[in-house]
């Protein structure tokens, strides 16, 4: 019999996690490091560049160029590659629950998930870098030094978008798999802050066209990109990990 540590790590790999304390510890621990490599960037992060939610995207964060965090832009990169990295055992468990009820469906949610993993961590290990990029310029034509970290960021929350949807269809026509109580909520609020955010940006994009004074970049209030593209990511956050503890 394998010695209970070697059991525990082999049971992480594969994605079983046989107890619930495993899978707790697991995502605390999990956590816990990703948190602490995003204050430690945040807090690195120049007060004279002035790093908000409002104007400011995630990947400012780990950005070294001198107007965003150059001397903590790495912390961020490493907090990034970490989540996504061990991210991939509670995917495998998803699986492994999903694909009793949905085989097609199970099949689609990790090949979007899979997608989402690996652009995430190009994401990381490709710094968003645009030291020529003009205040108020567009997030999709400033695509220079930092391209491959912006395509792969973009693909990154539209491939975990669609697996988010293909559970949600999944449980939607399979809702007896467990009780409606326990996997709508996490389905609202992650679908509710994705109606938001397009049609926040729909909505901006309007505005931008009848008064060509306004600015495209951020976008005011309750049309800031950067505030939306913050908020889809918690609610993704509160999606799988909610579903990933009613399984």
């Amino acid at each position: 019999m394998d010695p209970p540590f070697l059991r525990i790590i082999t049971e992480i790999i594969i994605g079983t996690f046989s107890s619930p304390p495993i899978l707790t510890y697991y995502v605390v621990i999990q956590l816990a490091l990703f948190v602490g490599f995003m204050i430690a960037a945040y807090i690195m992060y120049p007060k004279k560049n002035h790093y908000s939610i409002m104007d400011s995207t995630m990947s400012f964060l780990g950005s070294p160029d001198e107007v965003h965090n150059p001397h903590g832009y790495f912390f961020f990169n490493i907090g990034i590659v970490w989540k996504m990295i061990t991210n991939i055992p509670l995917t495998i468990f998803m699986f492994r629950h999903l694909v009793t009820f949905s085989i097609f469906g199970a099949y689609v949610v990790i090949l979007f998930y899979g997608i989402g993993i690996l652009s995430g961590i190009i994401v990381g290990l490709f710094p968003d870098k645009e030291e020529d990029r003009k205040i108020g310029g567009n997030f999709f034509k400033d695509l220079k030094l930092g391209m491959v970290h912006n395509i792969a960021a973009i693909l990154s929350f539209g491939s975990s978008m669609l697996a988010n949807f293909a559970i949600g269809l999944i449980y939607i026509f399979n809702p007896y798999i467990r009780s409606i109580s326990q996997w709508l909520p996490p389905v609202l609020i992650y679908f509710g802050a994705t109606v938001g955010m397009f049609w926040a940006q729909i909505k901006w994009q309007l505005k931008l066209k009848s008064n060509q004074k306004l600015k495209p970049w951020p976008g005011e209030g309750i049309f800031s990109l950067p505030m939306w593209e913050w908020t889809l990511y918690l609610s993704f956050q509160v999606f799988i990990y909610w579903m990933v503890f009613i399984i």
